[in-house]
């Protein structure tokens, strides 16, 4: 069968390309043919000038100007290892070449693809509104980026959604969302980077540690001595001053080194590196939810600091995975260089971890064997 998916993979952001680059490999491993929908509208990542346009507010530009320069490094990335078709830029270009794809199935997800905000202003595309009904259509790990889904989005999205055959959401509020809509039979299914083989993490972590040895000869001898602090959004104070507790070269844990992605400034990391940055570290301090994922799939020690501000809505998922390893005791939620010594010394069951893993892998995968047959 020749499967299609639809997902954020086009953002310059390593946890949507490695969930939309999971997928796809998890699909080819089936025995199946699988084509990423690239469906990507212009944006400032194209255009220079975008990053300064009006609509944008101007606190945001410093950020989409990093991310103007790194897209760069991403692109490289999904040339070289996704398989994508050709670019469509609205909607209509999706749905008007549907049919030079020849696809069997569709896979919206993973990701916060089904947000009451994509559907009430970015159109249907991710509910596969306009499909063909020869085309099976499959939800996989969806998120709604909510816990409450308002009556009116809804109310847009119902009856395309009622035409999956199989639909799975990411997080348990999600099946909630959909049960109390009235859809039955619905799973929960782990983020695809879960589904990633360890051969193939191995081979991106080669290959990260090559162009990273390119462009820092140093790297090879700072193998399993680094701290390194992956850092998601501005103005997170707690996760800086871990940070600069690590950089105190009073400190004999990191020996004084510290690799903190927000000071990277214009030295930016492609996708492979990032994954080599996580793979060969001594410790990863993060508030991200992929930061964590690869920590668990690498068997890097890690310490979790919670989002702060208007985006704390996130820590739900980072939060709830931890749980699901039983690994909660590393999240810090203040300063406090007791606790943080007391995570940093203490030992994380990897056997353990690995069967998580393995039943989070089993699970995922059988539901897409079904879905597929």
């Amino acid at each position: 069968m020749k499967i299609g998916i639809l997902t954020f993979h086009n953002g310059t952001n390593y946890g949507g390309t490695l969930q939309a680059f999971a997928t796809q490999k998890t699909i080819e491993a089936l025995g199946h043919e699988a084509v990423i929908v690239n469906y990507a509208p212009l944006s400032f990542r194209d255009r220079f000038y975008k990053c300064f346009t009006s609509s944008i507010k101007w606190r945001n530009i410093r950020s989409y100007l990093l991310d103007y320069f790194k897209e760069p490094e991403f692109r490289k990335f999904r040339n070289l290892y996704m398989n994508l078709s050709p670019r469509y830029y609205t909607e209509k270009d999706v749905i008007d070449n549907l049919s030079t794809l020849n696809l069997d199935a569709c896979i919206s997800g993973s990701d916060q693809v089904w947000s009451p905000y994509m559907a009430q202003n970015w159109g249907k595309i991710y509910f596969q509104h306009l499909f063909p009904n020869e085309i099976k259509r499959i939800a996989y790990a969806v998120s709604f980026s909510c816990s409450q889904y308002p009556n009116e989005a809804m109310d847009i999205v119902r009856d395309d959604i009622a035409k999956f055959s199989s639909l799975s959401t990411r997080e348990n509020s999600g099946k909630t969302i959909l049960e109390s809509s009235g859809f039955q039979n619905i799973e929960v299914m782990p983020d695809p980077t879960f589904l990633f083989e360890k051969d193939l993490l191995s081979l991106l972590n080669h290959d990260g540690i090559s162009e990273l040895t390119t462009k820092e000869p140093e790297f090879n001898d700072l193998k399993d001595s680094y701290v390194y602090c992956y850092i998601l959004q501005q103005n997170q104070k707690l996760i800086h001053k871990v940070s600069d507790y690590y950089s105190d070269l009073q400190n004999s844990f990191s020996f004084g080194k510290v690799i903190d992605s927000s000071k990277l400034n214009f030295r930016f990391e492609g996708v492979t590196e990032w994954i080599a940055r996580i793979a060969n570290s001594k410790l990863v301090v993060t508030n991200s939810f992929h930061g964590a994922v690869f920590s668990l799939l690498f068997h890097r020690p890690f310490i979790i600091i919670p989002v702060e501000g208007r985006l704390s809505g996130m820590n739900d998922r980072i939060i709830t995975l931890m749980k699901t390893f039983n690994l909660e005791d590393r999240i810090l939620e203040s300063y406090d260089t007791q606790k943080i010594l007391s995570i940093q010394n203490s030992l994380i069951d990897w056997k353990e971890v690995d069967e998580v893993i393995e039943k989070m892998r089993a699970k995922g995968i059988g539901f897409l064997e079904r879905a597929l047959s």
